[in-house]
């Protein structure tokens, strides 16, 4: 598969030379140090956890799905989900690393509902921080930028109150020359 010659390939009087993207259909490809740590670590997870590992990889699913969907250059969506799913995961993996990966206590915890509540539902609460933190810091900033127009207009009226009316000349509705004009028309 070829690709069609550049335009500045031709201007440089020769061959055409296919250049490689960098971005294919939208998605950043996996670094190969991060594939390189994701197989050490599965290793390492395979050979402590035995056959819990299985049940590592269905607990940490949602960051793996949320990997999969967080195209952004820093992934902050994946890394949100990750701390809160493996802060859910954190402490049944600790009791197997503890205890030792025993098929009964595996088997216990993989077939009880409350342990799949607290994986799921941290990974939910990491889903909900990245949907609901932008909202609520908007609703702050907005919050205090309102309390700052009502203190301006409180010192303006201060001032009003200390000066006289003549302060109020160069305000905002009053500063342009035709501004009583434009106030009636849009009151009316």
């Amino acid at each position: 598969m070829s690709q069609a010659p550049t335009i500045a390939s031709m201007k440089s009087g020769g061959q055409a030379t296919a250049t490689k993207p960098e971005r294919t259909s939208g998605r950043l490809k996996m670094r190969m140090k991060h594939k390189l740590f994701l197989i050490v670590f599965s290793l390492v997870m395979m050979a402590f956890l035995r056959t819990g590992f299985v049940f590592f990889v269905i607990g940490m699913m949602p960051c793996i799905v949320a990997y999969y969907m967080d195209v952004s250059k820093h992934r902050y969506t994946f890394q949100s989900v990750f701390a809160a799913n493996l802060a859910g995961m954190m402490p049944f993996i600790t009791k197997l690393l503890l205890k030792g990966p025993s098929s009964v206590m595996l088997q216990e915890m993989m077939g009880s509902f409350s342990t799949w509540l607290i994986i799921y539902g941290a990974a939910f609460i990491g889903w909900l921080l990245v949907k609901v933190c932008p909202i609520a810091a908007q609703m702050m900033v907005h919050g205090m930028h309102q309390t700052q127009v009502l203190h301006y207009d409180w010192l303006q009226r201060k001032l009003e109150a200390e000066w006289g009316e003549e302060v109020k000349q160069f305000s905002g509705d009053n500063f342009h020359p035709n501004a009583e004009e434009f106030n009636t028309a849009t009151k009316q």
